[in-house]
């Protein structure tokens, strides 16, 4: 039944990093780092998500991407 878990939240990761992936990292880090996400002990090698500073690149970055993305959808219209 383990296994089954694990693959839910790996499959549901993977769904919402189709997304927007900084986004996704971001949203990750601040949810494990306020302690609103408790990982599962197979997967603690995302503990390293909640570090602070890869929780500010991946903000500036998401920020980075949305306002390129918004740039170039004016440019085509």
């Amino acid at each position: 039944m383990e296994i089954v878990a694990l693959l839910a939240s790996l499959m549901g990761l993977a769904f919402v990093s189709g997304w927007r992936l900084y986004g996704t990292v971001l949203a990750l880090g601040l949810g494990i780092r306020v302690g609103v996400i408790r990982l599962d002990p197979a997967m603690s090698r995302l503990e390293v998500l909640g570090d602070p500073l890869v929780i500010a690149v991946a903000g500036l970055i998401y920020v980075v991407e949305f306002v390129a993305d918004k740039e170039i959808g004016r440019a085509h219209v």
